[in-house]
């Protein structure tokens, strides 16, 4: 893959599609009006970016990435997704993809970018510490169903 056949593009809803195959090859199942409405909810809501990483006419990555202020941190940018094709992964798209988090957080100002990736994903762990990503806490996120 020559990263000159690579095109990043912000995301929109003809994108909904490729997205839920993406999205299902980390384990994460979307409808693709789910994925619409997801889609345009972050389009409405300030701060939030989503970019796509095309190789010819094929959307071959995705990242979901948002501005998070904190009282105590201070605001910084989170990656709430990363995802590249399982079938091209360690060809440096997923590093062209994090660049942008990084280009968006200094243009912001922030200080940092953060991500988290779940305990069984030790090949994503490994990636993210050879971009220079480091284990700073942690902890378990709860949830609960409210709807």
């Amino acid at each position: 893959m020559n990263t000159t056949d690579i095109r990043i593009r912000s995301l929109n809803e003809d994108d909904a599609a490729r997205m839920c195959e993406l999205n299902r090859q980390l384990g994460y199942e979307a409808t693709v009006p789910e994925m619409k409405q997801r889609m345009d909810r972050l389009g409405k809501t300030g701060g939030h970016w989503l970019r796509g990483a095309q190789i010819a006419k094929t959307l071959a990555g995705f990242i979901h990435f948002y501005e998070r202020p904190s009282i105590e941190t201070g605001s910084g940018l989170v990656v709430q997704s990363l995802v590249v094709d399982e079938t091209i992964r360690g060809r440096g798209l997923g590093r062209i993809l994090l660049g942008e988090a990084e280009a968006m957080a200094r243009a912001l100002g922030l200080a940092s970018v953060g991500l988290a990736s779940r305990v069984e994903r030790e090949g994503a762990h490994a990636f993210y510490i050879r971009q220079g990503y480091a284990v700073t806490a942690t902890s378990r996120y709860f949830r609960k169903a409210v709807g």
